[in-house]
């Protein structure tokens, strides 16, 4: 009987110091899964400033406002914070600096110091394209995007009627880097360098403004940068780009325009889908159908072959620069050339995955020879054409959507943001009609 009471005991005594020693360890469990913030990044824009948290994993997170003075924070809890710099100033036209700290054990707070009143927009982001878990906090400012606005409005009353405008949009930008050489040459700097040489070069020529969507290292989303060009009327679309490849001797210039179908080769599909996956890279999504379903009226096929003959005439003057990957242009569905009323090209400037165009796109001489060559296809593509009407071409009053496999009138209305009825008047569709798979629905465009 005394041998049976005392096994119990033991068990007992065993299992308590078993939890006993096994607490610190469960500790030490706990520190393991904190979230490792491993990166802080920036980019400033006119009207914006992006900041963005490298993580180990996704991280939950609660964010308020502060008044006197005026604070945004950002509570991580469960999470440590790696990285170097833990005051960081910034001094953009809307954050004065960023500060990180514990504020608890376990929880890092995160204070952006303002300068003035903005609207805000966190998100996380998944990993994509070597890119890890990202907590991303914009910030906008209403005041700041509604000067920008009127400056690109003087900028269309005073130039519209007597220059003939150029828009140039360096490719990436901010959050995305484009490719990337082996040297570390980045593919948004050496573009955004090209563009401000064009625009330097133009403006020193008469009848000629040129205007940047970007000027600077922020990421400007796909759509918004042919809509810039639509707002300026402009006479033309130039979007500059360095390519990349597996293939290290793939070297040259190339030239692209928009497709009204398939690509003319996989080559340019590839790239058309890599160019287009810049908004995923920068956490911005647009539905598929914006992308597939509008139809090409007759302005935009007309604007599709002047794109293609200024596209000639710019691979004519880069082969006196740099060889060419390909000696005529290509086509593909790239969705920053789809502005119906301008002739858009896109321009591969060379490949950074191969050494020697890496070489000669980090010389400022060879950008310099490059810059000259873009500008003197643009001169002989006006000097070639009547003068740009004193008027812009009156763009299509309404696009087109094909009905898909399950979709509803009601869908396509709240798809596009368009009243339901208005649809119906405009497709001259009652009430119990319905619609049809491969229907073409005609869909206002909104001005």
């Amino acid at each position: 009987m005394g041998i049976s009471r005392t096994i119990p005991a033991l068990l007992t005594a065993l299992i308590f110091l078993i939890f006993m020693l096994a607490l610190p360890g469960s500790e030490a469990r706990c520190a393991l899964h904190l979230v490792n913030i491993t990166g802080f990044h920036y980019w400033s824009g006119p009207d914006h400033t992006r900041l963005v948290l490298d993580m180990q994993r996704e991280a939950a997170y609660k964010a308020f406002s502060l008044q006197r003075p005026l604070r945004l924070v950002i509570d991580l809890p469960n999470a440590k914070i790696n990285i170097q710099k833990t005051n960081i100033p910034i001094g953009d036209r809307i954050v004065k600096g960023v500060r990180f700290g514990v504020f608890a054990p376990g929880t890092i707070r995160m204070v952006v110091d303002l300068k003035i009143q903005i609207q805000r927009r966190i998100f996380v982001l998944k990993p994509f394209q070597g890119r890890p878990h990202r907590l991303v906090v914009d910030l906008s400012s209403p005041e700041l995007a509604r000067k920008e606005a009127a400056q690109r409005k003087n900028f269309k009353i005073k130039e519209r009627h007597r220059a003939k405008v150029v828009v140039i949009d360096p490719g990436h930008g901010g959050e995305d880097p484009g490719a990337i050489g082996r040297r570390g040459t980045r593919e948004k700097d050496i573009v955004l360098s090209i563009a401000r040489q064009i625009k330097k070069m133009l403006d020193g020529k008469r009848g000629f403004r040129v205007f940047l969507t970007r000027d600077g290292d922020y990421y400007i989303p796909l759509r918004k940068r042919y809509e810039l060009a639509q707002e300026l009327g402009s006479h033309v679309f130039i979007s500059l780009h360095c390519d990349a490849h597996r293939n290290r001797n793939a070297r040259g210039a190339s030239v692209y325009t928009l497709s009204t179908g398939g690509a003319t080769d996989e080559a340019a599909r590839l790239l058309a889908h890599k160019e287009n996956a810049s908004d995923q890279v920068a956490g911005i999504f647009q539905s598929s159908d914006t992308l597939n379903t509008i139809l090409l009226d007759l302005v935009q096929t007309h604007n599709l072959n002047e794109s293609l003959r200024f596209g000639e005439m710019v691979l004519g003057r880069l082969r006196r620069v740099n060889s060419l990957k390909f000696s005529e242009p290509r086509q593909a569905r790239f969705m920053v050339l789809k502005a119906p009323e301008i002739p858009s090209i896109l321009v591969e400037l060379g490949y950074l995955s191969n050494r020697r165009d890496e070489r000669s796109l980090r010389n400022k001489r060879f950008r310099t020879r490059l810059s000259g060559a873009l500008v003197q296809a643009i001169e002989k593509y006006f000097s070639d054409r009547s003068p740009p009407s004193s008027s812009p071409p009156k763009p299509p009053s309404h696009r087109y959507h094909v009905v898909r496999e399950g979709e509803t009138l009601w869908r396509i209305a709240h798809l596009y943001n368009v009243e339901l009825t208005e649809l119906r008047k405009l497709n001259h569709l009652s009430v119990r009609e319905g619609i049809r798979i491969g229907q073409r629905i005609r869909i206002p465009v909104k001005r």
